[in-house]
């Protein structure tokens, strides 16, 4: 009889542990979540039925907490327990069996995931896919299952939509920074507007350079705190998308198809979100700065008037 050369540390495989043997596990199956020897590996790779399924070395299996995000995208938010495997198109919602029989009981248009992501005539999916230009073959699958690739397909949407809207969100932020240097220069060629003024009024300059500032001053506040809100909620939601970029990249990686499909779905709402906001910010960043400065004349008359006001308050 061999000697067993496991350690007490080592990761046995599964299958083999459910025969009794203790043959150490060398790689991890996301869509099973099961770890296999370098036998029952080739075994998986070979039968029609697992040999689309998504492997990696042991090393790069998921953490408890990667497990857990993975294990919240499939549970129904009604029912704890229970594992979405409907989707309602009418409502755009994912459910469990029991949801099927309760709450979507009336529902017309309602389908397994499962269907969804392998039919290749799905409207839910080219619905997302055809607004990036995706164009899926169902012929082309070279022993991939059809859900791994059209997953695939989903995860370039997502990531393509987010990049899009991210450089939208650049390049508001770029704007919000350049009416930042106009409003700056604004204020400086007032200043310098100001001073050429002061060599003519020195004597009441003074009072009056305070008045025109201040009343610049009232004009520009409200528009650099806007555009310093605008680039700040700018900087927010670039880091948000990098948050979900991040979060789908990790997906891709140590999830199912499943997941990523779910997770998509999950992005492709926030998605909206973020369109919205971003449309309102480049409305803000989009806004005219302009400001009229008065004319000498006028100024002239602001000065006469300070002076007068000055000469009598000393007179008195």
């Amino acid at each position: 009889m061999n000697a067993d050369k496991t350690s007490p540390k080592t990761v046995l495989c599964e299958p083999c542990s459910n025969e009794g043997k203790k043959n150490a596990a060398k790689w991890y199956c996301t869509d099973c979540d099961e770890r296999y020897c370098e036998q029952c590996t080739k075994g998986h790779k070979r039968y029609k039925v697992t040999m689309g399924h998504r492997l990696c070395d042991l090393s790069e299996a998921p953490s408890v907490n990667l497990k857990t995000l993975l294990q919240d995208l499939t549970i129904c938010a009604k029912h704890s327990t229970e594992s979405v495997e409907f989707i309602c198109i009418d409502h755009d919602e994912v459910f469990c069996n029991q949801c099927v029989i309760t709450s979507h009981k009336n529902c017309g248009n309602v389908e397994t995931i499962e269907r969804v992501m392998d039919s290749k005539n799905s409207s839910f999916r080219e619905s997302i896919l055809s607004e990036d230009g995706i164009e899926y073959d169902i012929n082309s699958s070279s022993g991939f299952s059809c859900n791994t690739l059209i997953a695939e397909d989903f995860s370039k949407s997502t990531l393509q939509r987010l990049g899009k809207l991210a450089e939208r969100l650049l390049k508001t932020k770029q704007q919000c920074e350049e009416k930042e240097m106009e409003i700056e220069n604004i204020s400086e060629t007032a200043n310098e507007y100001l001073s050429t003024v002061h060599a003519k009024f020195e004597a009441a300059f003074a009072i009056l350079k305070a008045n025109v500032l201040a009343s610049i001053t009232s004009k520009l506040g409200f528009k650099r705190k806007a555009m310093n809100e605008c680039k700040r909620n700018s900087k927010m939601l670039l880091d948000t998308i990098d948050q979900y970029r991040r979060s789908l990249d990790t997906i891709q990686i140590h999830g199912n198809s499943k997941h990523v499909f779910l997770k998509c779905r999950e992005l492709h709402r926030e998605i909206h979100s973020l369109r919205t906001q971003h449309a309102e910010l480049d409305r803000v960043a989009s806004q005219k700065i302009h400001v009229t400065i008065a004319s000498v004349t006028d100024l002239k008359q602001q000065w006469i008037h300070i002076l007068n006001d000055h000469v009598e308050n000393n007179t008195n």
